[in-house]
C-alpha cells in the first residue's frame, strides 16, 4: 500500500494532505464477526490506497480505519490539490461499493499548505507532516458528514478551476484560533477542455502569434473550400499550443462546425477509451452526480437526433461509460462481439 522511502531527510514542501475515515466502525465491530471485519477493513483499505495511488499520491499512515495520504511529497506535480479531490471522490465511491453484509461510508478531509514532511525513524517507518496542515485536514474529516469531502480554502482555490465546490461559511475548528472557512467537493467540473478549465476568467491579449493564427485559419479556409487539412501543432510544455487553437476556435465560432476535441489524461492512463468516454459525457451533459437512469435518459435523449434506434444504441453506449440499465432489450440482438464492436 506504500512505498519504502530510504534516507529521506525531513523538509519543508508544499503538500496537499488527505484524511480519511471509516463511518460507524465502532458499531461494525459490534454487529460483525471478527473475521468478517477484517475483511471489510482489508477491503476498505485497499480501495482507498489503490485510489491514492492512481492519482500518485502516496499513503503516509493507516491508523485503525483511519488514513492519512500525502500528494505533493515525495512526487510533486503541479496539480497536487486536485490529484488529491479526485482521489478522494475516487474513495468516497468505491468505498461505498465495496460488497459485503453492510454497506460501508467513508468521509473525507482535505488541507493544502506547508509542512515539514519526512519519514519518521525506525525499521519500515511511517511517514509524517509535521504542520498545521495535516491538523486541519484530520478536523476537517472528523466534520464532514457521511460519504461527504471537505476542504480547506487553500485546496479549493487550487482545485477550484477543476471541481464543483459548495461554499459552507466559516466552521470553528477544535485547536484552531480563528474560525476557517470551509468547502465541500461536489464533482469534477465538466469542461471542453484542460485549458479552459484552467483559464475559465478573461485571458490577457495573445501576443507574438500572429503568424501562427494566420497558417491555422488558412488552413481552416482550405477546408472549407473541400481541400481536406491536417495540422500537427507541437513544442514545449507552456509555449502557448492550447491557447493558439483556443484562438482558432474563437476566431470561427461563428462558423457552421461540429467539433470533437478529445485529450488524453494522467489520471486515467488505465483507460485507453477515456478520451471518447469524456467526450460523450461532455456532448450528452452527463453529470457525475446523476443516477444511472438519468444518465440514460440524458444518454438516449442526445442520440434521437443521431440514430435511427436510440434506445439500442444508448444500451451499446451505457456499457461503454458504465451505466447500468434494467431493460436489456436492446442488446438481445446483439452479439457479444458487436457490443465489443459498438453495434
Amino acid at each position: 500500500m506504500f512505498s519504502q522511502l530510504e534516507n529521506r531527510e525531513p523538509e519543508v514542501r508544499q503538500i496537499t494532505v488527505v484524511f480519511c475515515d471509516l463511518v460507524g466502525s465502532t458499531e461494525l465491530s459490534e454487529r460483525l464477526d471478527p473475521e468478517d471485519l477484517r475483511a471489510l477493513i482489508d477491503a476498505y483499505r485497499k480501495a482507498c490506497g489503490a485510489a491514492v495511488t492512481r492519482y500518485e499520491g502516496q499513503v503516509a499512515n493507516y491508523a485503525g480505519d483511519g488514513l492519512m495520504a500525502f500528494f505533493g511529497w515525495p512526487r510533486a506535480h503541479e496539480d497536487d490539490a486536485v490529484r488529491a479531490v479526485h482521489a478522494a471522490l475516487a474513495i468516497l465511491s468505491e468505498v461505498a461499493s465495496i460488497p459485503g453484509a453492510v454497506t460501508l461510508t467513508s468521509r473525507v478531509g482535505i488541507c493544502s499548505g506547508r509542512v515539514v514532511v519526512g519519514q519518521t525513524s525506525g525499521p519500515g517507518g511511517w511517514m509524517e507532516a509535521v504542520g498545521e496542515t495535516p491538523n486541519i485536514a484530520a478536523r476537517l474529516q472528523t466534520l464532514a458528514a457521511p460519504n461527504t469531502l471537505l476542504v480547506s480554502g487553500s485546496t479549493q482555490r487550487l482545485a477550484s478551476a477543476a471541481f464543483e465546490f459548495q461554499d459552507l461559511g466559516f466552521r470553528e475548528v477544535k485547536g484552531v484560533t480563528k474560525p476557517l472557512r470551509v468547502y465541500g467537493a461536489l464533482s469534477a467540473k465538466h469542461t471542453a477542455t484542460r485549458f479552459e478549465a484552467a483559464h475559465a476568467s478573461s485571458l490577457t491579449p495573445l501576443v507574438g502569434r500572429s503568424s501562427e493564427l494566420s497558417l491555422l485559419l488558412d488552413r481552416w479556409q482550405k477546408s472549407k473550400e473541400g481541400d481536406g487539412q491536417v495540422v500537427l501543432l507541437s513544442g514545449i510544455p507552456g509555449v502557448g499550443k492550447s491557447r493558439l487553437v483556443h484562438e482558432l476556435k474563437s476566431n470561427i465560432q461563428n462558423a457552421p462546425f461540429f467539433l470533437l476535441n478529445y485529450q488524453c489524461s494522467p489520471y486515467h492512463s488505465q483507460s485507453a477509451f477515456f478520451p471518447l468516454i469524456e467526450q460523450i459525457e461532455l456532448a450528452a451533459q452527463l453529470n457525475s452526480g446523476d443516477s444511472d437512469p438519468d444518465k440514460f435518459a440524458k444518454l438516449k435523449g442526445y442520440l434521437s437526433g443521431l440514430s435511427n434506434d436510440p434506445a439500442a444504441s444508448a444500451a451499446v453506449i451505457s456499457r461503454l461509460l458504465s451505466i447500468s440499465i434494467e431493460d436489456q432489450s436492446g442488446l438481445s440482438a446483439l452479439t457479444p462481439q458487436q457490443i465489443k464492436n459498438g453495434r
